[in-house]
């Protein structure tokens, strides 16, 4: 059978990276905003899993990485030191 690879690997690892970069700001995000109505046992296990999810961010994306994720290249114009 001819095996047809649409995506190749780096491309695949990168969106992969993306979902778990964007899943941790969402999941922060969110913890934030309601953190006054959520009972007491999930808040133990945010305070758990958050800081996971950010060092799982910080160990497995790179700073290049990190620069095409966050679409820096498009914002980078008022972002830039002179």
């Amino acid at each position: 059978m001819l095996k047809i690879n649409i995506f190749s690997m780096n491309k695949f690892k990168l969106i992969l990276k993306g979902v778990l970069l964007w899943t941790t700001i969402i999941a922060i995000i969110l913890f934030i905003l309601i953190i006054d109505i959520i009972p007491f046992s999930y808040i133990i296990v945010s305070l758990i899993v958050i800081p996971i999810l950010c060092y799982t961010c910080y160990k497995v994306i790179s700073e290049d990485e990190l620069e095409t994720l966050t679409l820096y290249k498009y914002f980078g114009i008022s972002i830039k030191e002179k």
